[in-house]
């Protein structure tokens, strides 16, 4: 006996949505700051570490956060998750901050000179990658 298969989406409510894209935002962060250092390494010349290490990883945050959005927005399945509005964009923001040190601190060895200034730098990489990815939906 044959069942037709119908394609489920997923149900998505704000809060919902808002945590997805906050570890997203905080995954996202973490492999930008090991891009950055990569390119830290490769680039070891006169210049200091956090001359190359900050723009690099404000880059590669902007363009992998935008990337996973587009991800949303395109396929099928996630198209609900795509981001709506402005509490989307604060909700995801404040979900970035939350879950980026609970993944750092697990994940890096270090204390808390390490965790402050992650978060720093996360504060500036995350409000510029929620305002790029959500410009054409706030």
């Amino acid at each position: 006996m044959d069942f037709p298969v119908r394609r489920t989406s997923i149900p998505v409510s704000r809060p919902l949505r808002a945590v997805i894209h906050g570890m997203a935002l905080a995954i996202v962060d973490l492999l930008a700051g090991m891009g950055a250092l990569s390119l830290q390494r490769l680039a070891a010349g006169e210049l200091s570490p956090l001359a190359i290490q900050i723009p690099a990883a404000l880059v590669l945050t902007v363009l992998g956060f935008e990337a996973w959005c587009q991800l949303c927005q395109r396929s099928q399945g996630f198209k609900r998750l795509t981001p709506r509005g402005r509490w989307d964009a604060a909700s995801i923001f404040a979900g970035g901050l939350v879950f980026g040190p609970l993944f750092f601190v697990s994940l890096v060895p270090s204390g808390l000179g390490g965790l402050a200034e992650m978060w720093g730098i996360q504060l500036g990489a995350n409000l510029l990658a929620v305002l790029w990815a959500c410009r054409r939906r706030v």
